[in-house]
């Protein structure tokens, strides 16, 4: 599938929680779900943590706040986390973003 569009997400953790808030535009077609993955590192897909909260349009927000289980704090500090925005033309996902964590 092809992906497109362009975004950017600010995840700040605090303890075990992970609000995350972001913004995208030029989509293929219109979200039709935003979710968090966790991967075993960078550019490594993984099982799926969590909904988030999209806009209903090819430009516009993501977003939500997510408790973090053990193995996905781990998959935080090693880049592993990812938001994807599927739409009906992408539906393995229109744009992935990886989240890194702030270095010690």
């Amino acid at each position: 599938a092809e992906r497109s569009g362009v975004g950017s997400v600010t995840a700040t953790l605090d303890g075990n929680k992970l609000p995350l808030t972001g913004s995208y535009s030029g989509l293929l077609g219109t979200p039709t779900g935003a979710h968090l993955f966790a991967g075993s590192a960078p550019g490594v897909r993984g099982p799926k943590v969590a909904d988030l909260t999209v806009s209903p349009a090819v430009n516009g927000t993501v977003g939500g706040s997510v408790t973090l289980k053990r193995a996905q704090l781990a998959a935080w500090q090693k880049g592993g986390l990812y938001v994807e925005i599927d739409s009906p033309d992408a539906p393995d996902g229109d744009l992935w973003g990886w989240l890194w964590a702030p270095a010690d």
